[in-house]
């Protein structure tokens, strides 16, 4: 199944799956690293990369700060934009925007790409000099495994990464924290070098 038809799909339900049950409480887990990593001020410029709906472009926003969503997703960027948020349709393996971000954050998109070098690529050339990366990734355990074979079921092919894989891909960054985020996930904060 072509990934953009797959969350087009989703989007209907796809905020409210993401509050209930195990999986509300793997997300919840996984927004607190995220939040704490991101930092999120008044005056930064964050581009909010495989956004969905808008989770975290929503949180964003009411921190005051200036968000931009993108996302393959043409329902999904619709929704967002209902929220009164900016989006863009588009694929984050190749970002194109004139302006610079202070900060990128990508949670929940890594997985779901054919080209990951490609994508922090793009992240690197649309960060300002010394730009916050965040990154939420899922990382190889048990639990991931069967995160992995529920995508497999309908159709959807994923990856998954060991904390070393993913420093690795982040060579152009200074890594700050590479931690834990619950059962499934890690969250990485690199700065452009």
């Amino acid at each position: 199944m072509e990934i953009s038809k797959h969350f087009d799909d989703k989007s209907g339900n796809y905020a409210s799956s993401r509050s209930k049950g195990i999986l509300g409480w793997i997300v919840k887990a996984e927004k607190k690293q995220i939040l704490r990593l991101l930092d999120v001020n008044k005056k930064d410029k964050i581009l909010d990369a495989g956004c969905g709906d808008g989770f975290y472009s929503i949180i964003i926003k009411e921190k005051e700060a200036e968000v931009i969503g993108v996302d393959i997703s043409k329902v999904m960027i619709e929704n967002l934009k209902k929220k009164n948020i900016k989006g863009d349709v588009g694929n984050i393996e190749e970002l194109n925007f004139s302006n610079k971000f202070d900060k990128i954050l990508c949670a929940g998109a890594m997985e779901f790409l054919d080209n990951s070098d490609k994508a922090i690529e793009s992240f690197h050339k649309s960060l300002k000099n010394n730009g916050v990366l965040i990154i939420q990734y899922p990382r190889k355990s048990f639990f991931s495994y069967l995160y992995k074979l529920y995508h497999n079921m309908h159709g959807i092919k994923i990856k998954l990464f060991s904390k070393k894989e993913f420093e690795e891909l982040l060579n152009k960054f200074i890594i700050k924290e590479n931690v834990n985020a619950g059962i499934i996930s890690a969250v990485i904060k690199g700065y452009k070098k």
